[in-house]
């Protein structure tokens, strides 16, 4: 094989590997929170395997050599000779970082890394000699028989497979025979399995009211079912399996989840199960919380049966696998295509779009009923493909949130903090590009959640808090955009705190009264920090600026909430896209700009009388409407029309209005780049080609407001 064609191969396996990695990743801290899930075990095991033999096959000896350690002290994990502990699975996470860093080389490790390598095998062969299943350590679980309470699986095929999977619901089916039901001869394993052919299933049997041997009576009944099942059946199918046994069995049907729809997984915690199910309420799971315990625990210490704590976590687990499952499927539907050749398509689609402008503008000047025919048609494909390019770019967010997961887990132990953190909206859809600009400033957001948010256990259970610590990374489709929501209920932000440090570094006057929403503001001014003392981790207001400056360069806007004491809300509104947009075309003084349509109301007509009345503000719907004049502020030669238009749009909070000379009308808009040399211009953010050939500006809403307001500050 020739030196190119191998290098294609290793190049497959270095993309492959990084998968792997990515869902090892995952698996570990799943591991970590639920120690004896066997099926996460497996697929420890299972990538170890993986990444083991291709990396002999492509020439990765060190890689294949050090891998082959993990995998054998996997093997005893899989056995249940070796437990699952908090100290494994950081050894392991470190080993999976390790083999990240071994991926990236071309040729055989050098010093350095074959020390690193040796220092993590020989951690790993300490763990193999000293961790084994000991029944006294409550902290380390392994895999266990099937004992009373817990379910069995089963993944039948057949009709489930050739089903549309967008139907998909789970329920929970409590089957509660009567004592008396063999009588009429009724047999309840037969209804089981037929209800097992409906979709893949969790039976939980109930058994504790079986009897002693020498008093067990074979016409009577003592057992009792949980069944949790996902299918595409409805209700009324369900209800029909049980149609003969209705006075002799009590059954409850209960929809518990939609494995399609937007909600987390981790959503669907035991507490919340159990209050569900009845077995708890309210009250009692908020005083299990306060004990800084697992829930579970606590409530078999408090005399809440097993059996059904058992049952709830069946019921969780049963949800996740689902869910994961289906994720699986619609990976496994999909073909790998590189990104640099989806971008290209994409900028093609951005050149077609301008072309069938021009073709449109041209007919409609012209005379010719056969060209404006061809004309419309094309612009109806043309949309067709740019929404369908469009919607390939488009990737669900939760990827980048099921990162954050490991260095909320890293940092907080580095801080000796604990913190649960768990996601919301993951399947929300974005640009590819608008994914991977938002990374850095997810990060930085969530660091300083947790080093200057989030206290530390003794401080919050001083003040009435659970010492554990919550942190919320949710997100949801508003409009044209998407709101990511960065929450954390830690001590809030010290609006007058913030005030006073403003003071002191000449933000604001001694005499300044601002609401708190806009003091929270100025943690985002450049340099501007509360804290006392500067950590390695992040600080607020350090960098808060370079957060806003890139969220603002994606079109979108950050706000923030908080309530001291209580919580801090970071929000950001984010465009769905930055590649080809709907815009509101307006003309002033013999150029074109175009108003990102997603950020615009309405628009109303402006006279001379109206300009002459009042400056910066304009009365409508009984408010005052301040406005800025766009030929004012980007200084656009010429006099104003005596009738002009005011676009009214969006800038965060609040409503502004634009003085234009003209609106045109609805555009699509394949934003370009300004280019190094006009790249820092102010209020505008990119530009487009006209039908006529001409460049239109595509203005930055909240830039020119802040342009407009600091020209009004220089003229007093």
């Amino acid at each position: 094989m020739s030196k190119t064609g191998m290098d294609k191969f290793k190049e497959t396996f270095r993309e492959e590997a990084r998968e792997l990695l990515f869902g090892l990743e995952q698996s570990l801290l799943s591991l970590e929170e639920n120690p004896g899930n066997t099926e996460e075990i497996g697929a420890v095991f299972r990538a170890m395997h993986t990444i083991k033999g291709s990396a002999a096959m492509f020439g990765f000896e060190h890689i294949s050599q050090f891998t082959h350690e993990l995998e054998t002290m996997f093997d005893q994990v899989r056995k249940g000779v070796i437990a699952v502990t908090s100290d494994l699975v950081t050894v392991m996470l470190d080993a999976r970082d390790h083999i990240r860093e071994l991926l990236e080389l071309d040729g055989q490790p050098d010093p350095e890394l074959d020390g690193v390598s040796e220092q993590i095998i020989t951690k790993v062969r300490d763990l193999c000699g000293v961790a084994s299943h000991d029944e006294e350590d409550e902290t380390a679980v392994v895999a266990a028989p099937l004992q009373e309470g817990e379910g069995r699986h089963d993944h039948p095929g057949g009709r489930e497979d050739s089903r549309e999977s967008s139907s998909l619901t789970t329920y929970r089916v409590q089957f509660k025979p009567k004592p008396e039901i063999f009588q009429n001869g009724t047999r309840p394993l037969n209804l089981l399995a037929e209800l097992r052919a409906l979709g893949e299933s969790t039976i939980v049997p109930y058994v504790h009211s079986l009897p002693s041997l020498q008093k067990v009576d074979p016409e009577v009944c003592y057992f009792s079912w949980d069944v949790i099942i996902t299918t595409h059946a409805g209700i009324p199918e369900i209800q029909d399996i049980f149609l003969f046994v209705q006075d002799t069995a009590d059954v409850e049907i209960r929809i518990i989840d939609h494995p399609q729809d937007n909600q987390d997984a981790t959503d669907f915690r035991l507490g919340q199960i159990l209050v569900e199910r009845g077995v708890i309420d309210d009250t009692r799971l908020k005083e299990a919380i306060k004990l800084q315990k697992r829930i579970g625990e606590v409530l078999i210490e408090q005399g809440l049966s097993s059996r059904d704590v058992q049952a709830a976590l069946e019921e969780q687990e049963h949800i996740r696998r689902t869910r994961q499952k289906l994720q699986q499927e619609s990976a496994a539907n999909s073909v790998r295509v590189s990104s640099e050749k989806l971008d290209s398509l994409v900028d093609l689609v951005g050149e077609l779009v301008t072309l069938q402008a021009r073709l449109s503008q041209t007919a409609g000047e012209g005379d010719n009923p056969g060209l404006k025919l061809i004309a419309e048609g094309l612009e109806r494909l043309t949309a067709e493909l740019r929404d369908s390019t469009m919607s390939i770019r488009m990737l669900p967010i939760g990827t980048t949130f099921t990162r954050f997961k490991r260095l909320v887990r890293d940092l907080s132990a580095d801080l000796g903090k604990d913190i649960d953190f768990h996601t919301v909206g993951g399947e929300t859809e974005l640009d590819k590009t608008v994914i991977e600009r938002l990374n850095e400033p997810l990060v930085h957001l969530i660091r300083n959640s947790i080093d200057h948010g989030i206290e530390l256990p003794n401080i919050r259970s001083s003040t009435g808090k659970p010492a554990q610590g919550t942190l919320t990374l949710r997100a949801e489709h508003s409009g044209a955009s998407v709101v990511i929501t960065i929450e954390d209920d830690g001590r809030g932000l010290d609006a007058e705190r913030i005030k006073k440090k403003a003071i002191e570094q000449g933000l604001l006057p001694s005499n300044a009264d601002l609401p708190e929403t806009e003091l929270f503001q100025l943690i985002m001014e450049p340099g501007f920090s509360t804290a006392e003392q500067v950590t390695q981790v992040s600080g607020r207001g350090v960098g808060m600026d370079v957060v806003r400056q890139e969220i603002e360069s994606l079109g979108g806007n950050l706000r923030i909430e908080s309530r001291i004491g209580q919580y801090t809300r970071m929000i950001l509104e984010i465009p769905l896209t930055l590649a080809i947009i709907e815009g509101l075309l307006v003309h002033t003084g013999g150029e074109h700009y175009v108003f990102p349509l997603s950020l615009v109301e309405e628009c109303l007509e402006y006279s001379v009388q109206q300009r002459q009345s009042g400056k910066g503000i304009m009365r409508h719907r009984d408010e005052a409407l301040p406005i800025l004049d766009l030929r004012d502020v980007l200084e656009v030669p010429g006099d104003s029309p005596v009738l002009q238009q005011v676009v009214v749009v969006h800038s965060g909070d609040q409503k502004v209005g634009v003085i234009v000379d003209t609106v045109i009308g609805d555009h699509q808009t394949v934003v370009k780049n300004l280019g190094r040399l006009y790249r820092d211009a102010e209020g505008v953010s990119g530009a487009t080609i006209l039908g006529d050939g001409s460049v239109a500006l595509i203005l930055d809403v909240k830039r020119l407001v802040r342009l407009a307001g600091q020209i009004e500050a220089e003229s007093r």
